[in-house]
């Protein structure tokens, strides 16, 4: 997708913070497009001050300090000749991350993305700290990783700016793009946009795949399939709860014989008994009746 639909005030207030100086921390639940969004304003933020983009922080934090190497000696803020050389005089990931630390320090002006926050641990934490302390830091990150122990004081350097689910004029406006880029085709194409609207619950992820996965008949039957499936969880369920009471009756009945033998009395010796082998003979047909059709 080209563009960005429905994040127009997110994306102001997003510069505006990084214009300012500070560093942005992009909450969001999966699937409401956070990657994509800072993805879409790179080259906004390009004009801000250079802009160093890396996928995540871990697990490999060797990893993502090759990345900023890479921004740095691309820059020419580095002597050294490549990552194998820089290895050789820095050769634990805490000594490489103080000297790039350092560095970066020098240009303040540089906006480091973090696509995925989430992998924080004691280890880098400090030196996370510190580039958010020496540079512009946008980070992406679900609300249920702000909870992680230990990682409160890293999350306080940061501004909170919330994605939440698309409204539906830019669910809809979304779900065109999407069609059109598809090409896909429903016998009704008004009860398959409402369906489609109504899965994805304003989530752009769910949105595209939706239309890229399934195709307008599918989609349009979920709700068919749901009503079905739902009557035959309730039949499953009748059907399971039968068999115990069954057994309990039969409990019951040869309780009352043993009594009744007890006793001598031959009435309810009898009555009992013919209910038993009554019951018995019917419980197949009982159970017969409220079994799942899909069995």
């Amino acid at each position: 997708m080209t563009e960005i639909y429905g994040r127009d005030d997110e994306a102001r207030q997003l510069l505006k913070h990084v214009a300012s100086g500070q560093s942005v921390l992009v909450v969001g639940d999966a699937g409401l497009g956070k990657s994509a969004f800072l993805s879409w304003l790179a080259p906004a933020l390009r004009e801000l001050g250079p802009v160093c983009e890396a996928e995540r922080t871990g697990p490999a934090f060797g990893s993502f300090l090759k990345v900023l190497f890479d921004f740095a000696h691309q820059r020419k803020w580095l002597k050294y000749e490549d990552w194998k050389s820089f290895g050789k005089v820095h050769r634990t990931n805490d000594e490489k991350a103080k000297q790039l630390v350092s560095v970066f320090a020098k240009h303040p002006e540089t906006i480091l993305i973090i696509d995925d926050n989430s992998t924080v641990t004691a280890g880098n934490r400090p030196w996370l700290e510190q580039l958010v302390d020496s540079c512009i830091v946008i980070a992406g990150i679900e609300p249920k990783h702000l909870l992680k122990a230990g990682t409160k004081r890293y999350w306080k350097r940061f501004v909170e700016l919330l994605i939440e689910p698309l409204d539906s004029k830019s669910s809809a406006a979304l779900l065109e793009d999407l069609i059109a880029q598809y090409e896909i085709t429903a016998d009704d194409s008004e009860a398959y946009r409402k369906r489609v609207l109504a899965l994805a619950q304003g989530s752009p992820y769910e949105l595209q795949r939706l239309t890229k996965q399934h195709s307008g008949k599918t989609v349009v039957r979920v709700s068919a399939i749901a009503k079905e499936a739902e009557s035959l969880v309730d039949r499953d369920v009748k059907y399971v709860a039968l068999a115990p009471l069954l057994l309990l009756f039969l409990v019951l009945l040869a309780g009352g014989r043993y009594l009744a033998r007890a006793r001598s009395d031959t009435d309810a010796l009898v009555i009992s008994g013919f209910a038993m082998v009554t019951l018995i003979i019917l419980s197949p047909w009982i159970r017969r009746s409220l079994k799942p059709r899909s069995s």
